[in-house]
């Protein structure tokens, strides 16, 4: 069997304290407590929790839902840009049979050009959503 230490009940006292241990949680401490009373008298400060406020703004999931979706699509800027990066792709696949291949080339071309920069900027603006949202330690 595995000896209780002090850091052990140390660990289990915020649980204890705040009542939400289970029945063999709260018989191990007061055991261990019962047999060290020297480790027991600094327990005896009352622990004081702070009072948890569960409300939550009524359009807090709304507000999260858009959130994350923007971050799948990107911004409505980036939205923008794939756009165009569509439209110039759109333009020169629809023009490469009635104009001559230079001109279709340079609509691909710039076509290119945009899906690169749609490319770098999703990437840029995911990365900077994920670091704003991971929890600094």
């Amino acid at each position: 069997m595995t000896k209780i230490t002090r850091d052990v009940i140390s660990d289990l006292w915020p649980v204890y304290a705040s009542g939400e241990a289970t029945a063999d949680t709260r018989t191990l401490v007061e055991n261990f407590l019962a047999d060290n009373p020297e480790f027991a008298a600094e327990f005896e400060t009352p622990v004081a929790f702070p009072a948890a406020d569960g409300a939550l703004a009524p359009d807090v999931e709304a507000r999260a839902l858009v959130r994350t979706k923007d971050l799948l699509r990107g911004g409505r800027w980036l939205r923008g840009v794939q756009t165009v990066a569509t439209v110039l792709t759109a333009l020169a696949l629809v023009r490469f049979y009635a104009d001559t291949l230079e001109i279709f080339l340079v609509r691909l071309g710039v076509a290119a050009i945009a899906w690169a920069l749609f490319g770098v900027l999703l990437l840029r603006e995911r990365r900077r959503a994920l670091r704003a949202t991971t929890p600094r330690r």
